[in-house]
């Protein structure tokens, strides 16, 4: 599909972006390979957790940077946009996008 973006935006398109977020709830460990909903502006999509920074895994109540890859299609995010992450079994507070990486990185 197309997507009409301001030029002043500065669009940044990406299938790779990393995140600092808060476990806010979580039936058993995060870990790499979970699969979970990434809620950014009007962005819905399916996304792979490819690093948890400094960590193995997370437990309820932990922070870290986490590296994301969209599973269907690259997508624009800015730098420091806020949003929610989602799983069936967890809620995940992302306090802000810290880096966008370009696709097929």
């Amino acid at each position: 599909g197309m997507v009409m973006v301001s030029p002043e935006m500065n669009p940044t398109i990406c299938s790779v972006f990393e995140a600092e977020i808060v476990l806010l709830f979580h039936a058993t460990t995060f870990r790499r390979g979970f699969q979970v909903t990434v809620h950014v502006g009007n962005v819905r999509q399916t996304a792979v957790v490819e690093k948890i920074h400094a960590k193995d895994k997370l437990r309820t109540g932990e922070k870290a940077v986490v590296r994301f890859r969209f599973l269907k299609h690259p997508e624009y995010l800015k730098v420091q946009s806020s949003s929610i992450v989602t799983k069936y079994c967890g809620l995940f507070s992302v306090v802000q996008v810290s880096r966008v990486l370009r696709p097929f990185t």
